[in-house]
């Protein structure tokens, strides 16, 4: 895939990133949460602590997983294999959406829930293993931030993970 081809397909992690700082301060703006949070949403606080990542095809040594099943897929990708770190966030072809996916130790993505992740690009924080097992056990589910709700909003609130 050419540069010209991704363009037109997904923005850079950097676009992407300037989307989310928006919907942050577009939430604010709009009295969604109290005045002294941290953060208005989830994707002011991505954007702060997190980083872009470019999309890539799926290795075929990687199973695809579920359709819409990201917090999962990747939860289930980052447990059986310990050289990948679970990343939550969001991925674009051409709007944000909240998505889970791995990257390797060279940061490079391993996405196997969507069919075309080297059309994608992501913007997302690392959870380290044991902070993602807590969620997940706590909620019978994968997912760091969908789960903040559940909780009372702390990442959100107090603005640390």
């Amino acid at each position: 895939m050419t540069t010209t081809e991704r363009t037109l397909c997904a923005p850079t992690p950097d676009e992407l990133r300037a989307v989310l700082v928006q919907y942050d301060d577009a939430s604010r703006k709009l009295g969604h949460v109290a005045a002294d949070w941290a953060y208005a949403s989830h994707h002011g606080y991505v954007a702060d602590h997190g980083k872009g990542f470019t999309g890539a095809a799926l290795h075929p040594s990687i199973e695809p997983g579920e359709p819409q099943s990201c917090y999962d897929n990747a939860y289930r990708l980052a447990m059986r294999r310990p050289e990948l770190t679970y990343v939550e966030g969001f991925g674009s072809s051409l709007i944000a959406i909240a998505h889970a996916w791995c990257v390797d130790a060279d940061g490079n993505v391993v996405d196997n829930t969507w069919p075309d992740p080297e059309t994608r690009s992501y913007f997302g924080v690392r959870i380290p293993l044991d902070v993602l097992c807590v969620y997940a056990l706590r909620h019978e589910r994968a997912g760091v931030f969908a789960n903040d709700y559940v909780d009372g909003a702390p990442i959100m609130r107090l603005g640390v993970l």
